[in-house]
């Protein structure tokens, strides 16, 4: 196992307060692709699956989401906890039943946890 020795100077230092969460969530995603990807899913979580929970643009979902995960943490965990328990409902139904989810598809949520 190789150890990397590197040191953070202070001015190093980047203060993440003026960019939104949205941004955030992008820096740490090189593959334009992936990045894309995990937004649309982003976007239907917060849009679509949380459409009762969450108002507004989905910038301004997203903002909400992550103040609820800094405020409310047990909230935003059993939001998404229901939401998983949902998805694996879904599974559970026939495969010719017209809400059917192939649980291969589960992959698909994969951004959000790289959100949050």
């Amino acid at each position: 196992m190789h150890i990397i020795y590197m040191k953070l100077q202070r001015d190093d230092m980047v203060r993440a307060g003026d960019d939104t969460p949205l941004e955030l969530f992008s820096q740490g995603i090189r593959s334009e692709w992936t990045r894309d990807k995990y937004t649309r899913t982003l976007r239907q979580v917060t849009c679509e699956f949380f459409e009762e929970w969450l108002t507004g643009t989905f910038e301004e979902r997203v903002v909400q989401l992550v103040r609820c995960g800094r405020d409310k943490p047990d909230w935003t965990r059993d939001l998404l906890i229901s939401l998983s328990r949902k998805l694996r409902e879904r599974t559970e139904l026939d495969v010719n039943d017209k809400d059917y989810l192939n649980p291969a598809s589960f992959a698909n949520y994969s951004g959000v946890h790289k959100f949050l």
